[in-house]
């Protein structure tokens, strides 16, 4: 058995407890507009607060972050956890930030913001008792354990990993739309760091009825 076969056992048991909202992972998705270059140490900084939802942003819906996965640059070493706070948020913000001044990001088409849509699914009856209006938009809110979310995360992980891998058919993808430098980090080549990570299950959206979330991942690139 391998580690995502685990994972999906450990997620398995963890539906038969009733413990979270059976969210299943489909697919990765590509848009045209998945690449957007940081140029700027302060549009960078940007970025990471909008992703953290600090700011203007912390407090709009506090229920929803709880189901956010983030990585946390500590010092002892990469993890991947949701937070229940804002708190919880500010501490990812703070060790990031001794993160990037170690790195040093070089921001001359050297710091790229990837965004790719994950799509899930759910049986209908189950999707339909998750769904509620917020701010006069549909949306869903679902309830998840840790150990669900961060496993959901894990495979939404694997899978962009294994396209850097040639494992998924690039033909799919919008290619004729990046940039060289974009269709390089498609592949996950070039890359010096992940300076960051974030699966932002607070908003979900639907494409053609499909439902699902972005992964952001922030490259530095050699």
């Amino acid at each position: 058995m391998n580690d995502i076969e685990k994972v999906m056992a450990v997620m398995e048991k963890e539906i038969e407890k009733r413990a979270c909202s059976p969210l299943e992972f489909d697919e990765l998705g590509f848009a045209a507009d998945a690449y957007h270059e940081i140029n700027s140490a302060e549009k960078l900084n940007e970025v990471i607060r909008y992703l953290l939802r600090l700011d203007p942003i912390e407090g709009l819906n506090k229920l929803l972050c709880m189901n956010n996965v983030y990585l946390d640059q500590a010092k002892r070493g990469h993890e991947f956890h949701r937070t229940w706070t804002g708190t919880g948020r500010k501490k990812i913000y703070r060790n990031l930030k001794k993160r990037i001044r170690h790195l040093k990001p070089d921001y001359e088409g050297k710091c790229y913001v990837e965004t790719v849509r994950c799509f899930f699914s759910m049986e209908p009856d189950a999707l339909e008792r998750c769904k509620f209006t917020y701010e006069g938009r549909e949306t869903y809110a679902f309830q998840m354990s840790d150990k669900y979310i961060l496993g959901l995360f894990m495979i939404c992980e694997s899978a962009r990993k294994s396209l850097g891998e040639g494992e998924i058919d690039i033909r799919i993808l919008p290619v004729q739309d990046y940039s060289k430098t974009e269709q390089q980090l498609l592949l996950l080549k070039n890359v010096r760091d992940v300076l960051f990570q974030a699966l932002l299950m607070d908003d979900i959206q639907l494409e053609d009825g499909r439902m699902y979330a972005n992964l952001y991942t922030i490259y530095l690139l050699k």
